[in-house]
């Protein structure tokens, strides 16, 4: 019960217990529960206190570690693959076409608390601008699937760019250059 190892411990788990015990107040107690001196209870203080501070911080560093990984499962679930958001794109081309098929939309008027709708044919600007969404959205499409991107060349470790060989083949099987 007397030994160093004993003393810094229970100098340990009464920090784990009340963290905001001061040095004053811990020696009151060390020297009524040892009879020790205060150059002892100083020693023990400092290898008490490394040890609480070690152990908070690997505590910290758990807490830290778990936030973390939470964190990153919440922004996986949030994030939309590439098939989803081409399936989306893909979504809002049928529905724009099958409007420009019809070529008739609904109005919406309000009137005694009470909204209606009719039924119209489709304006030449509005034909336009479906239209032209309807090409944006082919677009946002070809740039996610990296139709446009640029021929990829091998790149020595000094920054030269090795020999890029396009081979192609024919119809009857025959390689060229």
């Amino acid at each position: 019960m007397n030994n160093p190892e004993t003393r810094q411990q229970w100098i340990v788990d009464l920090l784990k217990s009340e963290p905001t015990l001061s040095y004053g107040d811990m020696f009151a107690d060390y020297s009524q529960n040892f009879a020790k001196s205060r150059r002892t209870f100083d020693k023990d203080w400092k290898k008490a206190t490394e040890e609480f501070q070690a152990y908070q911080k690997e505590i910290s560093d758990r807490v830290i570690e778990e936030t973390t990984s939470i964190e990153i499962e919440e922004r996986k679930k949030a994030i939309s693959t590439k098939i989803d958001r081409l399936a989306g794109l893909e979504k809002q081309i049928k529905r724009l076409e099958y409007l420009l098929a019809k070529g008739k939309t609904l109005a919406y008027t309000f009137s005694q608390g009470v909204y209606t709708s009719q039924e119209r044919d489709l304006t030449a600007l509005e034909v336009a601008k479906i239209e032209s969404t309807i090409k944006d959205i082919r677009a946002e499409i070809s740039k996610i699937e990296g139709d446009y991107a640029p021929t990829k060349q091998e790149v020595e470790n000094k920054g030269n760019v090795l020999e890029l060989v396009i081979k192609r083949v024919d119809e009857k099987g025959n390689i060229t250059s």
